[in-house]
């Protein structure tokens, strides 16, 4: 087995919520993990034990019915908590009050936002697009770079049940990035999900599986022609002479010059 890339100290160890979490596994058990394995395997073979007394540890706000804690046990059909709701927003500010999120841009100016300030301008957020019609079920697309605006209206959309999706933003005088992955392909993040999406599909081929690799792939596809479309607009001929030269997602193929061996093109 190849060297670990990073291995925690002791006391990083020691002091980490999953240390916290498996001394109160071994309380209320009376029994004691070894080790990390232990630990795994008993979430597994006790499933419904462990996320019990996780939910329970985790002082998450929720409401509903905690029991059960799952319902059927087939893999791809088994719910955890279907009488549970909680909202990822409420506990995301929820708690103590400190730095909550940090936003650099590249002319180097920095935003900081509290908890609490985070908060307040989440609900506003959401105020506003609950009064332009936004609700649960919703979809809401924008053009946005990742900034703090961008993560105030995605949080916005979750507080009100809808769901958020961000494509990106060219500002004139951009250039194309054409070193690493993406000489290699146009979208090295998408390939990579994509790839993720079809091993997922040869490890569990199934009609549910197949259907959301397909939904997946078309929303990939949509995605990624919005954002192109965007990226000829701002900059011209220089993108068309990339895109003829580097593929979007699958890299390309070319016979090398000597044994007839198979390689990438740069």
């Amino acid at each position: 087995m190849p060297d670990a890339i990073f291995v925690p100290s002791a006391e990083a160890v020691e002091s980490s919520q999953l240390t916290a979490f498996t001394r109160v596994l071994e309380a209320r058990l009376g029994h004691r993990f070894q080790d990390y394995a232990a630990l795994h395997r008993f979430s597994v073979a006790a499933a419904r034990v462990f996320w019990s007394l996780f939910l329970e540890w985790s002082g998450l706000v929720v409401e509903g019915e905690r029991e059960p804690v799952c319902a059927g046990d087939d893999v791809e059909r088994a719910v955890f908590f279907p009488g549970l709701r909680l909202s990822y927003v409420q506990n995301l500010l929820s708690g103590e009050d400190g730095p909550a999120l940090v936003g650099a841009d590249e002319r180097g100016r920095r935003v900081r936002l509290s908890r609490a300030e985070l908060g307040r301008r989440v609900l506003a957020a959401a105020a506003s697009l609950q009064k332009l019609g936004v609700g649960p079920d919703s979809r809401v697309v924008a053009v946005a770079s990742n900034t703090i605006e961008a993560v105030v209206a995605c949080l916005s959309c979750a507080a009100l049940g809808a769901s958020w999706s961000g494509v990106v933003t060219v500002r004139a005088g951009q250039t194309i990035v054409e070193r690493g992955p993406y000489a290699v392909v146009r979208h090295p993040l998408y390939a990579s999900l994509l790839l993720l999406a079809t091993g997922t599909l040869l490890a569990h081929p199934s009609v549910a599986t197949s259907c959301l690799a397909l939904g997946f792939g078309t929303g990939l596809a949509l995605k990624i022609r919005v954002e192109e479309r965007a990226l000829r607009r701002v900059l011209g001929p220089a993108w068309d002479h990339y895109a003829a030269r580097v593929p979007a997602l699958v890299p390309r193929l070319r016979r090398g010059g000597s044994g007839g061996a198979d390689c990438l093109t740069r």
